[in-house]
């Protein structure tokens, strides 16, 4: 086919969107319950706090025109500012609504905003990527000068303002709305959206419904791309869960009892020294770590159990309300708190008296004069890390936030930097063939390299693709061997993997290796001349594509289907296809020579009798070897 753009497909052949790297929170610093201290050793007090844990570093690219900040670690893109009115400066004209934030997506949209036009909300995960735990918590500070504070967000790359104190805001007014509403209403009745405030640090459920009827308002950043924070999560055998896209192991059962945060520490180095469940390097996870596995579709309220997925088993407690309810768990990052007088003339607080939190039970708080969920399940507060909860019979804070001190511990540990090499295609880890394009699936793999030693024992570097620390796409060298072959990434992941001369593989609209093509559809008129459009349409979220209807169009008419895979273009024997179970002639593979590793190959023209048969399994078979299953739709 002449002229096929098969610049069209770029997205639908690249980095698979499985991926969740969880981003670090930028703690360098060791704290023990009260201020800064030299990093512990191991048999020291405080021993295993965040800053003491590698993770994925905080990395971002602005764009040319200032206007975007991308993501290095999790591929999402952000609006660099939530300036809705565009005048440049952020203040509390800016903040929207709840309709208004939910309309402004289209807004940017419909002006490809950045050059882009798939721009929506965040969720509380994808925007909780984005709190860097190098702020500091103005607490209760009663003053206007914020020139001592720092916020919870890089201020390099995006835009902040603390709350408008001079039109009656208070300084930690700076509160940021998700897309995820909270899965239980308030004790009112009203809507809880949940949100992250950059300015103290903390996520919480904010009624949408004020005390005496005001509407509450937010800062609104919007972002494209990615699909950032979705879980897989695989129990084992031995009392653990595996979530096999951020590459941590969990603990299928908390720690049974609450402790206060040094001795939380200490707890998990004692399950260390037993082994337990067969490993010695369990830690207490980071704050960022410990929201990655809240599930926010789940309350003690609308669900009967806590904020977590089935599989984790959560010790009941009873709450201050005498409800039955679940623990809050400690991570291992310190809230530090900004060494600012309460008020004027005053003494600071201890900058490292509190750690982070998060609730996987209702966020109790006192007002109105009783207990009530005031932040909902999934909430990320602080506690004392250590003293007496009797000391604060009505909590602390502005909603009355309950301090318990002595929360539970979720342990956590890497998993091995193990590596999978499939089809970048299929997905399937059956076999790769030379020259096709490979993925490999593990963990610290952005920016690395990749050699394949084949089964003559001859080792050739692989050219790479792309990358992401879960994730590399590779072209596997032309002149492997078939047989066993080993990849290599950096010299710190292996694997092994079958080569066949020929490993059949289409390329999906979803990057998933299933459902429809990542094809084009081209009409040939009697005249001679071609309409090309894509067999899919998709939607502005990652996974959201479908079979766009092809139409066969006039009696005299032809359609023929463009498929793009890899793994194909070694094939002796021609090739066989089918679609929809009929027949259909086949031109190629061949190698497509916009893309290396990419082949292409030509299916028609498509029998009339398919007219109407609306969604259809393409089937290909090369050498023998059957490729996964493909659909396009036929009105």
């Amino acid at each position: 086919m002449r002229g096929t753009p098969v610049a069209a497909l770029a997205l639908a052949i690249g980095l698979s969107a499985q991926t969740y790297p969880i981003v670090g929170t930028g703690q360098t610093t060791c704290y023990n319950d009260s201020q800064a201290i030299a990093c512990p050793q191991s048999n020291q007090a405080f021993y295993g706090q965040d800053a003491q844990h590698p993770a994925n570093q905080p990395r971002y690219s602005l764009s040319a025109d200032g206007l975007t900040v991308y993501d290095q670690n999790t591929g999402l893109t952000w609006q660099r500012s939530p300036d809705t009115n565009g005048d440049g400066s952020l203040t509390m004209s800016d903040k929207l609504t709840w309709p208004q934030a939910q309309a402004q997506p289209a807004k940017l949209n419909a002006s490809k905003f950045g050059g882009f036009g798939d721009w929506r909300l965040p969720t509380i995960k994808e925007l909780y990527s984005l709190i860097e735990f190098t702020g500091t918590d103005p607490g209760g500070y009663s003053g206007t000068d914020t020139s001592g504070l720092t916020p919870f967000i890089d201020t390099k790359y995006f835009k902040f303002a603390y709350g408008q104190t001079s039109l009656g805001e208070r300084i930690i007014d700076s509160q940021y709305a998700s897309s995820n509403m909270y899965a239980n209403k308030t004790w009112q009745g009203y809507d809880k959206l949940f949100g992250v405030n950059f300015a103290d640090g903390r996520i919480k459920g904010y009624d949408l419904t004020m005390p005496g009827g005001a509407v509450k308002t937010f800062f609104v950043q919007c972002v494209r791309g990615g699909n950032y924070g979705v879980n897989s999560f695989a129990g084992n055998a031995d009392g653990t869960i595996a979530d096999s896209v951020t590459g941590l192991m969990w603990a299928r059962a908390d720690s049974g009892s609450g402790m206060n945060w040094q001795d939380a520490l200490a707890w998990v180095q004692t399950k260390n020294a037993q082994n337990y469940l067969g490993y010695n390097d369990w830690r207490m996870p980071n704050a960022k770590e410990l929201q990655s596995i809240v599930d926010y579709t789940r309350s003690p309220d609308s669900t009967a159990s806590a904020a977590i997925n089935p599989a984790f088993t959560s010790t009941q407690i009873v709450n201050e309300a005498g409800q039955p309810d679940y623990p809050c768990y400690w991570a291992d990052t310190t809230h530090a708190l900004a060494a600012l007088p309460l008020v004027p003339g005053g003494v600071p607080s201890p900058p490292g008296g509190e750690g982070v939190y998060v609730a996987f039970g209702r966020a109790m708080g006192y007002m109105d004069g009783a207990w009530q969920d005031v932040h909902g399940a999934g909430a990320q507060r602080s506690d004392p890390k250590n003293g007496n909860p009797a000391d604060y019979p009505t909590g602390h804070g502005p909603q009355g936030d309950a301090i318990r001190i002595y929360n539970f511990v979720r342990l956590v540990r890497a998993q091995a930097p193990a590596l999978t090499t499939v089809s970048a295609a299929s997905y399937a880890a059956t076999a790769i063939a030379p020259g096709s394009i490979a993925s490999a699936f593990g963990s610290g793999l952005a920016g690395g390299t990749v050699t394949v030693k084949d089964s003559s024992g001859t080792e050739r570097a692989a050219q790479v693709l792309a990358a992401v620390p879960t994730q590399i796409n590779f072209v596997v060298p032309a002149a492997t061997a078939v047989g066993q072959a080993t990849i290599t990434v950096s010299n710190v992941a292996t694997s092994t993997v079958m080569v066949d001369a020929v490993a059949p593989g289409l390329f999906s609209a979803n990057a998933d290796g299933k459902g429809v093509a990542a094809a084009l559809a081209v009409h040939v008129k009697s005249d001679g001349s071609q309409i090309i459009e894509p067999v899919f349409k998709c939607g502005a979220m990652a996974g959201s594509c479908v079979a766009a209807a092809l139409d066969l169009g006039a009696a005299s008419d032809q359609l023929f289907v463009s498929l793009f895979g890899t793994g194909m273009r070694g094939f002796k024997q021609q090739a066989v296809a089918t679609v929809g179970g009929i027949s259909v002639g086949v031109v190629g593979p061949v190698a497509q020579s916009q893309y290396v590793g990419l082949d292409q190959v030509n299916l028609g023209p498509l029998p009339r009798s398919l007219a109407g048969r609306g969604e259809i399994v393409i089937g290909l078979t090369v050498d023998g070897k059957t490729a996964n299953p493909v659909t396009v739709h036929i009105q």
